[in-house]
């Protein structure tokens, strides 16, 4: 009977453990990478159940912080285990965080781990990095990176912010309006990302015939950078981790797709991020021009 009862009770234990939900806050000044709040709230909501809905044990639950001052102290303090910081940002407090960081990750598209960025206009359009004074500029809302290269360009060029240059700034949330606007109009200017340009080339050959590439960056960029603290529990670590490396077929749903290209999980190392530490660090010398 003893025995039996001993039996009984290992099963409940056993029973209890594989059906424990593991949960996992990460923090994000959503603010910083995304202009419209609804649609911030909209891509944070559809990542949360893509990936909660495929998982039964692990849960993620991104919290939007006012600002990135405040995820970094909240890191410091082990309030949090799990951020994501602008490449920007992490940069100039890279040897404030480096000693509390644990792993390095960033969220990319496709098969590439670092994004390229294209400067395109209408094929009978005057304009460049030289004569852009009279013209509107487009990014897709969420690429963090990509307006950060366009600024240095014109900062390179006119040694001032390219909002005291150009006429207008406008953020598209979808990257077929962001390309058919370069398409259709010889008056502005859309900055996108290689992957967005080809998939919609592909789509629709014909844009060919009416777009020029004005400029190519480097494929160095990352839109955002991923931490975990060194005092988080390793098997929590590893366990969350070992989740979101198969993110592709977690986002593979129509609907995220439409929102954001981001697609698969990169872990990274030091060397990763030399290239783009040196343009950053180069950036930062532009803010003299403000």
């Amino acid at each position: 009977m003893i025995i039996l009862q001993y039996i009984l009770f290992l099963l409940f234990l056993f029973s209890s453990l594989e059906s424990e939900v593991l949960n996992f806050n990460i923090a994000m000044s959503t603010k910083t990478f995304f202009k419209d709040k609804k649609f911030s709230n909209l891509v944070i909501k559809v990542i949360e159940s893509s990936f909660n809905n495929k998982y039964s044990d692990v849960k993620i639950h991104i919290l939007p912080y006012s600002s990135e001052k405040k995820i970094i102290s909240d890191f410091f303090n082990e309030k949090i285990e799990l951020i994501i910081l602008s490449p920007e940002f992490f940069f100039k407090e890279e040897q404030r965080l480096k000693k509390n960081i644990s792993k390095k990750w960033t969220v990319r598209i496709n098969n590439e781990k670092y994004e390229q960025y294209y400067l395109i206009t209408h094929k009978d359009s005057n304009a460049s990095i030289k004569n852009i004074k009279n013209y509107t500029v487009n990014f897709r809302d969420g690429v963090f990176s990509a307006e950060k290269w366009f600024e240095s360009l014109v900062y390179e060029e006119h040694n001032k912010s390219y909002l005291r240059v150009i006429t207008k700034r406008v953020y598209f949330k979808k990257r077929s309006k962001l390309i058919y606007q370069a398409f259709f109009k010889k008056n502005i200017v859309s900055v996108v990302t290689k992957n967005d340009f080809d998939i919609l080339l592909e789509i629709n050959p014909q844009l060919k015939k009416n777009i020029k590439i004005l400029e190519k960056s480097q494929k160095i960029y990352l839109s955002l950078l991923g931490f975990s603290s060194k005092k988080m529990n390793k098997k929590r670590e590893e366990t969350i981790f070992n989740h979101v490396t198969n993110i592709d077929s977690i986002m593979s749903n129509e609907h995220y797709k439409s929102l954001t290209s981001l697609s698969k999980v990169y872990l990274l190392n030091d060397k990763d991020l030399n290239e783009l530490r040196i343009f950053y660090k180069k950036y930062e010398a532009y803010e003299k021009y403000e």
